[in-house]
């Protein structure tokens, strides 16, 4: 991000500590809080009707939490959990949107970052696909 986003976006961010297991953003719900990760890392969860969760994607410094469904404004189809305690900064989703609409360097690099999280996720699914049809052969 570059440093005039960044300034803009300061006053509104607040530091925070989460613990393990803390709930950043629940499975179905709308994104109202951005998380930037300094030292906590978090995984995406998704718990399935018969109450079996799986761990979907895992995330660490340098990640947002709830990028897609806040770039889509949409319910958030994953939930979002605390896996090693530690920082965040925190800003309102629409303090952020605010700012990604006004700034086009800002919204281009949050879809960017978004993309290359689809991306780590979607390897993931094949590598365990690929292992999955390995073992069953």
């Amino acid at each position: 991000m570059d440093q005039a986003d960044l300034d803009c976006l300061l006053p509104d961010m607040s530091e925070r500590h989460v613990a393990r297991g803390n709930i950043l953003i629940g499975q179905g719900s709308p994104v109202e809080t951005v998380a930037f990760l300094a030292s906590a890392l978090v995984v995406n969860t998704v718990t399935f009707k018969d109450g079996r969760t799986a761990e979907t994607f895992d995330m660490g410094t340098e990640g947002v939490t709830g990028l897609a469904a806040f770039l889509a404004d949409a319910p958030c189809a994953w939930g979002v959990e605390v896996r090693s305690a530690g920082t965040v900064y925190e800003i309102s989703a629409a303090a952020l949107r605010r700012r990604s609409e006004a700034s086009p360097a800002l919204r281009r690099r949050l879809a960017v970052l978004s993309n290359d999280y689809q991306a780590q996720a979607s390897l993931a699914v094949a590598c365990t696909a690929s292992r999955i049809r390995r073992m069953t052969m």
